[in-house]
């Protein structure tokens, strides 16, 4: 299967994205199934709650104009880090926003939501040091094209940079419905 970055939002429900900032370090699209089968290097990485989530932040998430398909959710912090979203309450639960199809939520909106959040970022975080354990031992994958991706064809596997990651056009993840897809970089991850 191919997926490129501006049709993920079309995809079938084993299409799992998330975005995961720890100690400056950025790491992860992933592109995982539910069963294991013809491409398996590597074990996928499990997502537990993380995976009900298009964008999950310890840090914010932050938007000029951006539309986004899925729930998205900030915690430990606060809903203000959530930023031009223009976010509407609903019930003090989650919030809205014409930028996300799906629900906004942050550790500070009443319960359940924080106990949600809380689960989801332990989720994340256990996903997040079993990706960053995962070893890169193919050299062409290190520091691909400097970390401009724009145009290019990813199969899957582990992708290790040392620089930004700028993707200015489509980036096509090519592989079976179960393939892993690592990204692992000290910088950052810019879409222009």
């Amino acid at each position: 299967r191919k997926f490129t970055t501006t049709n993920l939002s079309t995809q079938p429900l084993f299409l799992k994205t998330m975005i995961a900032i720890f100690n400056k370090i950025l790491i992860l699209l992933l592109l995982t199934g539910a069963t294991k089968g013809d491409y398996e290097p590597f074990d996928p990485v499990d997502l537990g709650t993380a995976g009900d989530f298009a964008i999950l932040a310890a840090a914010g998430i932050s938007t000029i104009n951006s539309t986004i398909t899925g729930d998205i959710g900030v915690s430990p912090i606060a809903a203000t880090a959530m930023t031009g979203f223009s976010l509407t309450l609903v019930d003090g639960l989650y919030s809205t926003s014409d930028q996300v199809a799906g629900n906004c939520y942050a550790a500070d909106y009443v319960a359940p939501t924080p106990t949600k959040m809380t689960a989801a970022v332990s989720d994340m975080e256990t996903a997040y040091s079993f990706a960053k354990g995962t070893t890169n031992s193919d050299a062409a994958r290190i520091n691909l094209s400097g970390g401009l991706l724009a145009g290019l064809t990813l199969t899957p596997g582990v992708y290790t940079f040392q620089t930004d990651i700028l993707i200015s056009s489509d980036v096509v993840l090519d592989g079976p419905e179960n393939a892993v897809f690592i990204i692992q970089t000290t910088g950052a991850l810019i879409q222009d």
